[in-house]
């Protein structure tokens, strides 16, 4: 059984598995990250939708009235 522990393969494989545990933790930590960044951007984005459509309202109503300032 200790030779078992001590055979490279074993060694080598126990360690590889321990860097891709790590690289895999460290790839979902980055992830999360990633994923609050786009809920950020999203929530942005939303906002500059509304900002949007108020503008392009105002621009309409504007129109609107100049078009009737000028029937009437």
């Amino acid at each position: 059984m200790d030779r078992e522990k001590d055979d490279p393969l074993i060694l080598d494989l126990a360690q590889r598995l321990s860097r891709v545990e790590e690289r895999v933790s460290g790839l979902e930590k980055f992830m999360d990250s990633l994923q609050r960044r786009l809920d950020g951007l999203e929530e942005r984005l939303s906002k500059v939708d509304s900002k949007m459509w108020w503008i392009l309202g105002s621009v309409i109503v504007g129109i609107l009235l100049t078009i009737l300032t000028r029937v009437l």
